[in-house]
């Protein structure tokens, strides 16, 4: 999951890294590591966009994975 830097601030958010946690709104959430079997590359837009800065928009996107980790299902 990815937050963006106006949904941090806007929600108070706190990380904390040596103690694997997080905060939202004064709700604490633990972090847990796991082993990734897959990683994404990168992701494209769809359509041609434009993006106004400091906007949340839905948009139409694909992932490309460099490895779906098949072995492991």
């Amino acid at each position: 999951m990815l937050f963006g830097l106006t949904f941090l601030e806007e929600n108070l958010c706190v990380w904390r890294f040596f103690d694997r946690s997080r905060q939202i709104r004064g709700h604490e959430y633990r972090l847990y590591a796991h082993k990734v079997t897959w990683s994404v590359m990168r992701v494209t837009l769809q359509e041609d966009t434009t993006v106004a800065p400091r906007c949340q928009q839905n948009l139409m996107a694909q992932t490309i994975y460099q490895s779906l980790g098949l072995d492991a299902i």
